[in-house]
């Protein structure tokens, strides 16, 4: 033992050279200047970008109000209000979608049209040109869109029927809509034509008026649940797998807002949209559709927006390596008999999977119950893509399991249980609870049940680890533990009291009772409805790689963080900073060195 103790002394002032090296404290030879790096198709980093800040409007020219009809002057400006028909985040089920392929090979230079041969009508050219020029404004939170050089006939003021160019550019609006997610900056009521000398000239987007701060939000929530969920940018993944993933997190940190189906859209302005999935956590079946399209695409999974007017409701069409298949999140996002649960019907740790990679026959079959199968979607500048006929190759891996699947270091975390019931003495009425085997298995055509925890309720996923309540002999939750996925160890958090029964339990991002609790933090419910919080990412000093124990491991990772090989975050980065002096540094990891051989005597 004083062996090793000497060892690991001796590391630790080589760890102090190594380390006053790399921060700077030895002066370092200057290195060659490094060639310029071919384009790459990158991950997503820890790090989000800041959202772009709306231009001005300066150099735009005056717009007075008046009617929809130029007038003598030509000079004269007029506005003309648009009326977006079709539009997902405004509420509408059924509208047209930009191909992906229009979307990946949008030409990025716009054409001169204004010459002796451009009559003024809104031609295929034109609309590219247009689609690009909107889709960038909205990403770039540019309040208008220039049209002047696209040369355009007004012709809004003719009968119905008899104006291509006013239903072209409408047409075209709806589809960069429903396929920009980010889209919700814009305002249902607010987007304008500008008129002039007879022709179109600019588009106002009518962007929201606090349209930068909710990019920022949207953009900052979107990184975290992406580094959540592929902290090794889902290496070794399959596109099912990442849906799947994606799916889960979405079921599982989203409650559907029946409050706002019944009262309207005035209680939850976001409720059809992806920042209501994404920032508030509440929203109804186009947000959540939307939200997949988002996150999905980001990982390079391609998807659509689907809808059924008989069936009043919307979900997705997924591209995976096996072919296009229906997932529908919300409806696998079930709500349980009111009065049982503690949010709306929302339990938390519950994700269905019956609605997960379908095929159109079993759409047609779980969806639509007798009534005319009508589920469309329209795709502009392309074709849309056929479901696949066949049931997915995999599809048992993932059936009957009513908990979040979750993928950790290479395996996939799930519980078998089901739903029990026990009456509430004080009511007299059941109350539902679920109990299990939490077991891992990699990711095939079937599962492998190996079991990790017997007898414990459904967990809720944090850092890499699992949380979830213990099943004692007398079927009540004795403790909460916490299972570490690197390590394969379990350590209990806390004690519970006698006779408690952990009915739900979740990790935020949640939206409880429209309370937000955020990332990190743990959310319980006992047999009363009575909710419980607890952060178990105030994880002990040193245990960087959060695996319960300290060993040389999390010294290589503050050594590879001081050096700037990797960069820790969030638990992992709390828990290095030994001192507590805000930062993360040689004197860390020495005091972690000394933690380790002070541990081993």
């Amino acid at each position: 033992m004083k062996k090793k103790l000497l060892c690991l002394m001796l590391a630790a002032l080589m760890l102090t050279s190594v380390c006053a090296f790399a921060e700077g404290e030895i002066e370092q030879p200057t290195p060659p200047a490094a060639e310029p790096a071919a384009e790459a198709e990158t991950a997503p980093q820890a790090e989000s970008t800041p959202a772009p800040q709306p231009e001005t409007e300066q150099e735009q020219p005056p717009m007075i109000d008046v009617d929809a009809s130029p007038g003598a002057n030509e000079s004269e400006i007029i506005e003309v209000p648009i009326e977006p028909e079709g539009v997902f985040q405004f509420g509408d089920l059924y509208g047209e979608q930009l191909s992906i392929d229009f979307e990946q090979n949008l030409p990025a230079r716009a054409a001169v049209f204004a010459d002796e041969t451009d009559d003024g009508s809104f031609t295929t050219a034109k609309r590219a040109t247009f689609a690009v020029r909107l889709r960038e404004a909205i990403l770039n939170l540019t309040p208008s869109v220039d049209l002047r050089d696209l040369n355009i006939n007004y012709d809004g003021d003719k009968p119905e029927g008899q104006r291509p160019n006013y239903t072209g550019l409408n047409s075209t609006i709806s589809a960069v809509l429903n396929s920009v997610p980010q889209s919700f900056v814009c305002a249902s009521d607010g987007m304008k034509y500008s008129i002039s000398g007879g022709k179109f000239t600019m588009l106002s987007l009518g962007l929201k008026a606090d349209a930068a701060s909710m990019r920022a939000d949207y953009d900052s929530e979107k990184q975290a649940v992406l580094n959540s969920l592929f902290p090794n940018d889902a290496s070794g993944m399959s596109k099912t797998e990442i849906a799947l993933a994606i799916h889960d997190y979405l079921a599982l940190h989203t409650r559907y807002d029946y409050a706002a189906v019944e009262s309207g859209s005035k209680d939850n302005p976001n409720m059809y949209n992806a920042y209501g999935v994404l920032v508030n956590g509440i929203a109804v079946c186009q947000g959540y559709a939307l939200a997949y399209i988002d996150l999905l695409r980001e990982m390079g999974v391609d998807s659509y927006f689907v809808s059924s007017n008989n069936i009043n409701h919307g979900w997705n069409i997924v591209n995976t390596e096996n072919g296009w298949y229906y997932s529908d999140v919300t409806w696998d996002d079930p709500r349980h008999n009111l009065g049982d649960y503690t949010n709306d019907g929302d339990f938390m740790g519950i994700c269905m999977h019956g609605y997960f990679m379908n095929t159109e026959a079993q759409l047609k079959e779980n969806h639509f119950n007798g009534k005319v199968y009508d589920a469309m979607f329209s795709v502009v500048s392309g074709s849309s893509p056929a479901a696949a006929a066949s049931a997915h190759p995999n599809s048992k891996f993932w059936s009957g399991i009513c908990s979040g699947m979750v993928y950790c270091n290479g395996q996939w975390y799930y519980n078998d249980g089901t739903f029990n019931a026990k009456n509430d003495e004080s009511t007299g009425k059941p109350r539902i609870y679920t109990c299990g085997n939490i077991c891992k298995t990699l990711y095939g055509t079937e599962r492998t049940a190996n079991v990790i925890a017997p007898n414990a309720t459904f967990f809720a996923p944090v850092d890499g680890s699992l949380i979830y309540a213990r099943f004692n002999e007398s079927r009540n939750t004795d403790a909460l533990m916490r299972y570490y996925t690197a390590s394969g160890t379990a350590a209990k958090i806390v004690d519970l009291a006698e006779g408690t029964i952990v009915t739900e339990i979740g990790a935020g991002r949640l939206n409880i009772g429209n309370s937000i609790y955020p990332r990190g933090t743990v959310v319980y419910a006992d047999m009363n409805s009575q909710l419980y919080t607890i952060v178990p990412s105030e994880t002990a000093a040193g245990d960087v790689d959060l695996d319960g124990v300290l060993t040389i491991a999390d010294v290589t990772l503050i050594c590879r963080h001081i050096m700037g090989q990797a960069q820790l975050s969030g638990a992992a980065l709390a828990a290095a900073d030994i001192n507590s002096d805000g930062s993360v540094g040689v004197a860390d990891a020495v005091l972690l060195c000394q933690m380790i051989s002070e541990g081993n005597e």
